[in-house]
């Protein structure tokens, strides 16, 4: 489920449903410590879309989509999605 915010920076920032689909079935997961996951795209992600969509598809998607991550909350709403800048820590 998406929320009004989700909806309108998706939009905003050209990210497809498709790609939010991706990364929520194929992408690595962090908590952010502050009651949320952050879904993004790693070696591991684009390996396994890769093996589902083929190698074109997957080094086209990679170019426009690599640096995108979505922000879910617990109960499964996702909350924003958008172009990451910074690393991720990983704790």
């Amino acid at each position: 489920m998406f929320s009004q915010h989700a909806i309108h920076r998706a939009h905003q920032r050209s990210i497809p449903v498709m790609i939010i689909d991706l990364l929520i079935n194929y992408g690595a997961a962090q908590h952010d410590h502050l009651g949320a996951k952050i879904y993004y795209f790693d070696k591991k992600a684009w390996k396994a879309v890769d093996n589902n969509a083929g190698h074109q598809v997957t080094a086209f998607l990679r170019k426009l989509y690599n640096d995108t991550c979505a922000i879910i909350s617990n109960d499964g709403t996702i909350i924003t999605v958008e172009r990451r800048y910074k690393h991720i820590n990983h704790h």
